[in-house]
Parts: structure tokens; C-alpha cells; sequence
């Protein structure tokens, strides 16, 4: 997946943050039983699975939507987050996308919005993603919605959930490989 991010100020990209302590939530676990988590203000370094499931898509263009996904499917992939609190823009963008994080991004006290403008290759026009989620020590969990607006047919309205659980630690190398493109701007 081919995917540049360029991220304004000193925010960190979607759902980063600083372990710092704060305040205890309750919060129902990926698993669907309740959890009380410490809220914090970065997310811990180390290889996070992501999954999102696609919970609604709506053609508003044409007859056919201009993704790959369906309704139901499920992507499930790992990620690298480094001591910098960066998590790889592929948790948000499909293959082919080339995403840019818009100013105005929010990253605190375990929550986190944030909106990116992707083009994709093969299509004119752009997709825009709008990102809500909250996190914890242990993980996050959110939504991501997506529209286009492609010169021509195949526009299409889809909401995503995303959960995310820390599996381990990542080598600096596999961090390096993940970020790799990714632009920061101070």
C-alpha cells in the first residue's frame, strides 16, 4: 500500500498520545465485556493489530461502488508504533490510496479526531476520511467515515469500526519501515 502522510505541527498521526496517567473509563473490550482502562495522552510503542469491519456502504454515484470493500468485510492488519506515538497511515487508507493528514487534527485525553484527503490511484478525485476514536492504555476502538468525489461514475458514502489491541514490541527497524514516506512537519 502506497500511502504519504504529512502530519501538521507536533501531533502525532490518528490515535497517537503519551502514557502519561489519567483518569480510569469504562469501556466495553474488543471482546465485548466491560474493561476499566486508564485514559492517556499517547499510545504505548510496540505492533498493534488493527481491524475494521465495514459497517455500511452506499453507492451515490453510478452502480457500483469505487472500492474493493463490501458490506461485512473485515480487514485485520499490523502495525508498528514507534516511541513517537506515529500509528502507519494504512490503518485508515485502501490499497492504493495516498493520504495526507489535514490541520486541525486532536490527539488527547484518549481521544482523537481527525480528517485526511487521500487521491487513489487509478481514479480522479479525492476520498476524504474522517476519523473518531478513543484509546487507552490496552488499545482503541473508533469509527472512520469515507466519501469520494471522483470525476465520474462510483462515489460512494462508508463507515467503518476499527478496534486496535498492542500485541508486543516492534524492532526500530520494523517502526523505519513502517513510517517510511510518512512526512512530518514541525
Amino acid at each position: 500500500m502506497k500511502l504519504t502522510t504529512r502530519i501538521a505541527g507536533t501531533t502525532a498521526l490518528a490515535f497517537a498520545l503519551v502514557a502519561c496517567g489519567g483518569e480510569a473509563t469504562d469501556a466495553p473490550s474488543a471482546d465485548g465485556g466491560d474493561m476499566t482502562a486508564e485514559v492517556v495522552d499517547t499510545l504505548l510503542p510496540g505492533e498493534y493489530e488493527i481491524t475494521s469491519t465495514v459497517t455500511a456502504l452506499e453507492v451515490t454515484e453510478g452502480s457500483t461502488a469505487g472500492t474493493a470493500l463490501k458490506a461485512d468485510d473485515v480487514r485485520t492488519s499490523k502495525v508498528c508504533v514507534g516511541e513517537d506515538g506515529l500509528l502507519p497511515p494504512e490503518a485508515f487508507g485502501e490499497e492504493n490510496d495516498n493520504c495526507t493528514i489535514d490541520a486541525g487534527a486532536y490527539f488527547r485525553r484518549g481521544k482523537v479526531r481527525q480528517q485526511l484527503t487521500c487521491s487513489r490511484d487509478g481514479k480522479t478525485g479525492q476520498v476524504n476520511l474522517q476519523v473518531d476514536g478513543e484509546f487507552t492504555a490496552e488499545g482503541l476502538e473508533g469509527e472512520v467515515q469515507t466519501g469520494t468525489f471522483f470525476a465520474g461514475p462510483g462515489d460512494y458514502n462508508m463507515t467503518r469500526s476499527m478496534t486496535g489491541k498492542r500485541l508486543g514490541d516492534c524492532t526500530a527497524a520494523e517502526v523505519e519501515a513502517e513510517m517510511e514516506g510518512t512526512e512530518i512537519e514541525g
